[in-house]
This record gives structure tokens, C-alpha cells and sequence, in this order.
């Protein structure tokens, strides 16, 4: 194989993983605090439309800290999770479970399917309980579906 066509391969490769990562909010399954601001902070994120709908994945680490899957388990009872759509409250698909999270961990999820969302504007709003702690994290995030 010539140089050319090598580099050529090395850099389409490149730019496929790139693109994946750049789209990473057409997936039918979006974690929620890909969408939302730091903090409390509120955010604005484009999705794509999807005939098949989406589904919200919340989840719940502790920061700082690497969980295992006990930790993360144990940390289920101390955890509630609640989604509005556009002022509608979304029912969670199951149970809380627990899920590793890449290299950050375990940490307790929740799927909420939102169904198909016509395009335009839509406001969701996640707000994760933390019993164990005594307060909630709360996000709006204004999607605008294309």
C-alpha cells in the first residue's frame, strides 16, 4: 500500500470517529447530562428527529469518587429520578438499575422513553433526588428537534 493512500485510510478513519462523536445526540438513547448544563445551569442542545422517538437515560454518580457496582447498588435507595417533557411528566421504562458508565464508574440509571417529538421546540427538565444527600439537581434543557 503507497504512503498516500495509507494517510488517505488513517485520516477518513479519523474523521469517522470524529463524526460519530459530533453526533452523538442522534442515538435513539441520550443520556441526560450529555444534554445539560454544569451544575444547576440550564442548556440549549440540538437532536435529531427520530420516527423511532428517543429515550432519556438518567443517571446518578457521586462526584469525585469512582464507584463499584455495590457502591453504585447501595446508592439506588438514595436516589430519585423524575423527567418532564414540555411540562408533561415522563413515566421511567422500569426500574432504577445500575449501569457502568465507560471509565467513571457504576452508577444508577433510569430509561424514559420520550416517545416521537415532533420538530421544533421542546423543554425537558430533569431533576435527580438525592435522598442521602437532602437535595436535587435540577436541569432544563431546551431542545430544539430537527
Amino acid at each position: 500500500m503507497n504512503k498516500s493512500l495509507l494517510a488517505l485510510s488513517v485520516i477518513l478513519v479519523i474523521l469517522g470517529m470524529v463524526g460519530c462523536e459530533m453526533n452523538q445526540f442522534d442515538k435513539h438513547s441520550i443520556y441526560f447530562y450529555a444534554l445539560a448544563g454544569d451544575g444547576d445551569a440550564d442548556s440549549e442542545q440540538t437532536i435529531k428527529y427520530r420516527s423511532d422517538g428517543h429515550t432519556i437515560i438518567m443517571s446518578r454518580g457521586e462526584e469525585g469518587k469512582v464507584l463499584t457496582e455495590g457502591q453504585a447498588t447501595t446508592l439506588k435507595s438514595q436516589t430519585g429520578f423524575t423527567l418532564t417533557l414540555d411540562g408533561n411528566s415522563v413515566t421511567p421504562a422500569g426500574f432504577m438499575s445500575v449501569d457502568e458508565l465507560g471509565d467513571t464508574g457504576y452508577h444508577v440509571v433510569q430509561s424514559f422513553p420520550l416517545g416521537v417529538m415532533t420538530k421544533g421546540l421542546h423543554t425537558l427538565v430533569g431533576v435527580t433526588n438525592l435522598i442521602k444527600e437532602g437535595g436535587t439537581r435540577t436541569n432544563k434543557v431546551t431542545l430544539t428537534v430537527k
